[in-house]
C-alpha cells in the first residue's frame, strides 16, 4: 500500500493531536478538513497473497477453498449433539429476531446462531435488520440464512409495520438496531425482551431513560456478568432477576481443526511466531493501541509478527493505523487484513491470539481461539474473566486500556486512542511472553481446544435463550 498523501499526512497527524483540542473547536476544524479519499483495499490487503513472500506459489490456493469447506458460521451439520426432544404438549412460538446487521460481527454471529437453533426447540424465527439505510443485501450471514430459507428482511419503519401487523410473532428479541422496533411491538401486543451484547448501550445513559425502557420490556438478557452488573449500576430500581445472565456459546461442530502445517506453508511462515488478532478495525476493538504495543513487542522479539484480520468499520481509524504501520520500526511485520472466511486454518496457524479492545460484551472470537486451541492474551472486557478463568494454560487477562472496565464510555476511548493506554506495559510483557514461550504440543492443542468446547457449550446457550423467551410469552398470555 503506497503511503498516505500529504493532505491525508496532515489530517492524520490533527486527528491524533485532538484530544488536545477543545471539543466545540475539533467539530468546526473537522469541518473545515475534508475526508480521506482512501477506501478500505488501500488499507488493508486481501487474502490473495501470503503474509510472507517466501510462501511457495502452489500453497496460496489454500486460502482460496470453497466457504462451505471453511465458514464457522454455515450450517452446523456434524457436531453430533443431542437436541432436546421437542415437547408435543407445548405449543411453538414465533419469535422475531432483531438486529442492526446481519454481516459478519459477532452479535450477527449470535442472532444467526439463534436463528438455527431456536426453531430445534420448538421456536419458528424470522429476522428482522434495521439498519441506518435499508439495501436488497443484508449481509453475508443475512444471505446465509436466507439461503437455508430463514425469514430475513431489511425494512423500514413502514414495512416492518406493515409486516408485524400481517404476521404478529409471539415475542420479539431485541438485539439491537432501530428504537421504533420496541413501539411497533407494543402497537400489536408482542412482548419485548432486550439482549445486550456490550456496555456500549449504557454509554451515556440517563437512569431515567433506562428504567422507563425498561417497563416496556418482559425481560432483558445481558451476555455477561459485566454487563449485567453495569446495568444494574445504572438502573437501581431494577429487581436484579429482571436480568438474566446468559453466556454466548460455540457451534462446536462448524469449528473444525486447521491444518497448521499446511495453513503455516501457506502463509510463508516457518520459524516466524505469529500472533493473530480477529478484529474489526474500528475504535471499539482497539487496533491502533494493539499495533502500538506489537512495535515493542516486535523490537523485543525478532520473529514475532501480527495480523490483524477484519473488516474496516472507519476508513479513518484504519488508515491511522496503516500510518503507524508505515512509521514504527517492525512494522513489515505487522499486518492488515481484510476479513476472512478461513477462520480455522488462520487459528491453526497461529502461536497466540490477543485482543486489546476497549469494550466487548461475549467475545466470540476468543472462545473460538481457545476452542481451537490457541492460548490467548485479553484485555479485561465482557466476558474475558470468566473466559480465562485464571489458568495460565489458556492465556493471560490485562487491564482494560482504560484501566477500570466500568469506566469506559466514547468520550474516554476517544481521548485515548492514539495516546499511550494505560495498560500498554502489561499488554506487551504478555505479548512477548506468549511468542517467547515454546509452542504448545499438538497434545496440549488438543487438550485446550477439548475443554473449551466443553466449558462455551452452544447447547446451554440455546437452551437458556430459548427458556427465556418462552418465558416471557407465557408471562404477557396469562
Amino acid at each position: 500500500m503506497s503511503p498516505a498523501s500529504t493532505p491525508q499526512s496532515l489530517r492524520l497527524l490533527a486527528q491524533r493531536w485532538s484530544r488536545f483540542v477543545p471539543r466545540g473547536l475539533r467539530r468546526r476544524l473537522r469541518s473545515l478538513v475534508p475526508p480521506p479519499a482512501l477506501d478500505a483495499a488501500e488499507l488493508v490487503d486481501g487474502w490473495s497473497r501470503p503474509l510472507l513472500a517466501t510462501a511457495a506459489a502452489e500453497a496460496v490456493g489454500f486460502w482460496q477453498r470453497s466457504l462451505s469447506e471453511a465458514t464457522l458460521n454455515g450450517p452446523d451439520k456434524g457436531n453430533g449433539r443431542a437436541v432436546p426432544a421437542e415437547d408435543v404438549n407445548t405449543p411453538r412460538l414465533r419469535c422475531l429476531l432483531v438486529a442492526p446487521s446481519m454481516d459478519v460481527g459477532g452479535l450477527d454471529q449470535m442472532v444467526a446462531f439463534l436463528a438455527r437453533e431456536l426453531p430445534l426447540r420448538g421456536i419458528d424465527v424470522a429476522v428482522l435488520v434495521t439498519p441506518e439505510s435499508v439495501a436488497e443485501n443484508p449481509g453475508r450471514l443475512g444471505a446465509q440464512l436466507r439461503a437455508e430459507g430463514v425469514d430475513v428482511r431489511e425494512l423500514d419503519r413502514a414495512g416492518a409495520r406493515a409486516w408485524l401487523r400481517a404476521d404478529t410473532p409471539d415475542i420479539v428479541a431485541f438485539h439491537g438496531g432501530a428504537d421504533w422496533v420496541l413501539d411497533e411491538a407494543e402497537a400489536i401486543g408482542a412482548p419485548v425482551i432486550e439482549v445486550h451484547h456490550g456496555g456500549h448501550l449504557l454509554f451515556g445513559a440517563d437512569p431515567q431513560a433506562l428504567a422507563s425502557r425498561r417497563q416496556r420490556l418482559s425481560g432483558l438478557i445481558a451476555v455477561c456478568e459485566l454487563v449485567r452488573r453495569q446495568y444494574l449500576s445504572l438502573d437501581p430500581g431494577c429487581p436484579p432477576e429482571f436480568v438474566t445472565t446468559i453466556e454466548n456459546g460455540i457451534a462446536g461442530g462448524r469449528l473444525r481443526r486447521g491444518d497448521r502445517e499446511a495453513a503455516r506453508r501457506a502463509l510463508g511462515l516457518s520459524d516466524e511466531r505469529l500472533l493473530v488478532s480477529l478484529s474489526r478495525h474500528s475504535l471499539q476493538k482497539n487496533t491502533y493501541g494493539l499495533a502500538a504495543a506489537f512495535g515493542d513487542v516486535a523490537a523485543h522479539v525478532p520473529e514475532a509478527h501480527l495480523v490483524i484480520c477484519g473488516r474496516v468499520d472507519d476508513v479513518d481509524y484504519a488508515s491511522q493505523v496503516a500510518a503507524l504501520r508505515s512509521r514504527m520500526p517492525g512494522g513489515d511485520r505487522l499486518h492488515l487484513r481484510d476479513h476472512t472466511p478461513h477462520i480455522a486454518d488462520l487459528l491453526a496457524a497461529a502461536d497466540g491470539f490477543v485482543l486489546d479492545a476497549f469494550f466487548e460484551g461475549g467475545p466470540l472470537v476468543s472462545m473460538e481461539a481457545l476452542a481451537s486451541g490457541v492460548r490467548v492474551v485479553l484485555s479485561e472486557t465482557g466476558a474475558v474473566r470468566e473466559q480465562i478463568d485464571g489458568d495460565a494454560r489458556r492465556g493471560r487477562m490485562v487491564s482494560n486500556p482504560l484501566g477500570d472496565p466500568l469506566l469506559v464510555d466514547w468520550e474516554r476511548m476517544s481521548a485515548a486512542r492514539f495516546a499511550r493506554q494505560e495498560n500498554r506495559d502489561e499488554l506487551v510483557e504478555a505479548m512477548v511472553e506468549l511468542v517467547s514461550a515454546a509452542p504448545p504440543s499438538p497434545a496440549e492443542r488438543e487438550r485446550l481446544r477439548s475443554e473449551s468446547l466443553t466449558r462455551f457449550d452452544q447447547q446451554r446457550c440455546a437452551d437458556a435463550h430459548a427458556a427465556a423467551l418462552r418465558r416471557a410469552a407465557m408471562l404477557r398470555a396469562r
